[in-house]
């Protein structure tokens, strides 16, 4: 049986080299902090932490320009699957846009307390494996629907519209990558710690030398 020794050789991850250890810690970093959590109903202790974490966040990566904004959200529909009831919202991701969201709370397991996930994804359409507007399902691309697989399992889900989607419109030569640019530059525009980068044209035009 012949094979491709270029394609088997770099089909694999170089596992003799993982990079460095990421800093990832817990959000309750100790025993103690997690009992307080699940022994709060009111999630005052949730309340404490998530000011942290919201500060710690916003040290790295700035707030943007704009200030403060009405952070609301809009129930679009509601609908029913046989293992999950579904909530589509619209929330406000700045002063002048939008982005679609789909909360999943599953119906046939029952955990307490119960896990959630968030899956930002270009669309919620294809990570819940369904057609928001037709509520058919969709066949061809099981391998992205991670909502799906994970509400079966008992999670709390929440599939989210990301980037370019929820950053700016469709530009009207929507041709290529002019989307993510678009999107880019907004955001760079906007993020007071953003960094000196040059968005270079993807379809630069030919040059006339």
């Amino acid at each position: 049986m012949k094979t491709n020794k270029i394609s088997s050789l770099y089909s694999r991850p170089p596992y003799g080299d993982l990079g460095p250890v990421e800093s990832i810690e817990p959000i309750f970093s100790s025993a103690l902090e997690q009992q307080q959590a699940e022994n709060d109903p009111e999630i005052s202790w949730w309340q404490e932490k998530r000011a942290s974490l919201l500060q710690r966040w916003q040290t790295v990566l700035g707030t943007p320009d704009y200030g403060a904004f009405k952070q609301i959200k809009e129930i679009i529909d509601q609908f029913e699957q046989p293992g999950y009831s579904g909530t589509i919202f619209s929330q406000a991701t700045s002063p002048d846009t939008q982005q679609k969201l789909l909360l999943m709370e599953p119906k046939l397991v029952h955990l307490s307390p119960r896990p959630g996930m968030v899956v930002p994804f270009y669309d919620p359409d294809r990570t819940a494996g369904l057609d928001l507007k037709t509520r058919q399902p969709i066949s061809d691309t099981p391998h992205i629907q991670f909502g799906r697989h994970l509400v079966q399992q008992g999670y709390v889900v929440v599939c989210t519209e990301a980037f370019p989607y929820n950053t700016v419109p469709p530009p009207e030569n929507n041709v290529g990558f002019a989307w993510w640019e678009q999107a880019a530059e907004k955001l760079l525009a906007e993020n007071p710690n953003r960094l000196k980068l040059l968005v270079v044209p993807l379809f630069p035009e030919p040059s006339s030398a």
